[in-house]
This record gives structure tokens, sequence and C-alpha cells, in this order.
């Protein structure tokens, strides 16, 4: 079972200059209430505002931001730092992102993934996904 999902920032949850589906984590949440939602980028701590003005600072439960862990994607401490902070298995961690280097980091370590590409629907592809994978 799935206990938390990561999001990666750019090419994710901001494509172009343009927020995507900024329904996104309400309706996780409304679906999935103990589902923790996170932020895991390489972008500066400047995005919090941004993602929680965006999305709404109430369904975002963390950031994992490189530059305040000294750890970037795809180093694989990366993806353990997160695993650790919630204490979950890495079988319990879902993570989107566009670059197949970090999806193949994470999946290497047996997190499950979702390759994002530019015309991916998120909210219908992470229920999807969730559904089946109950």
């Amino acid at each position: 079972m799935i206990k938390v999902i990561a999001f990666d920032l750019v090419g994710v949850l901001v494509r172009g200059n343009e927020i995507t589906e900024p329904e996104l984590f309400k309706t996780i949440k409304e679906n999935y209430p103990e589902i923790k939602i996170v932020v895991a980028t390489n972008n500066a701590s400047c995005i919090r505002d941004f993602i929680g003005k965006s999305f709404g600072y109430q369904y975002v439960d963390d950031f994992f931001i490189s530059r305040e862990m000294n750890k970037i994607k795809p180093d694989p401490d990366y993806f353990e730092h997160i695993l650790n902070k919630f204490n979950i298995k890495s079988e319990e961690m879902l993570f989107l992102d566009d670059s197949l280097v970090n999806i193949t980091s994470a999946k290497d370590i047996g997190i499950n993934v979702i390759k994002v590409e530019k015309d991916t629907k998120l909210i219908e592809t992470v229920i999807n996904w969730l559904e089946a994978n109950k």
C-alpha cells in the first residue's frame, strides 16, 4: 500500500510556465486521505510558497529540496532520505518525475515510479495507478 507520493516540480507539477492540474493534491487527499504528498525537487527553497499557493498548503505534507538535504536526485541517498523520514519501505512510495535518470534511480531501489510525459494527465494517471495497485 502506498503511504507517500513524491512529485518532482519542474516537468511534473509545473510544465513550461504553467501549473499542471492545480486540483491534483486536493483530489488525491479527498480520495486517499492517509497518503502523504511531498514535493521532491532539485530546485531552490523558495518553491514552498509557490507550491503552497498553487496546490494548497493544507495538501502538502513535506518538501524535499536538494540544497537543504545536501543530496541531489538521482542519488539513491536522496530517495532513502524520504523513505527514512516517513519510516516506510521503498514499495510504499510512488515517485513521479519526467527525468528517466531520476525514475531509474528510484526504481532501482524498489520505489514505484511513473514517468511523466508532456501530455500526462496527472490526476487520472495517479488515481488509476493507485486503484490498480491497492
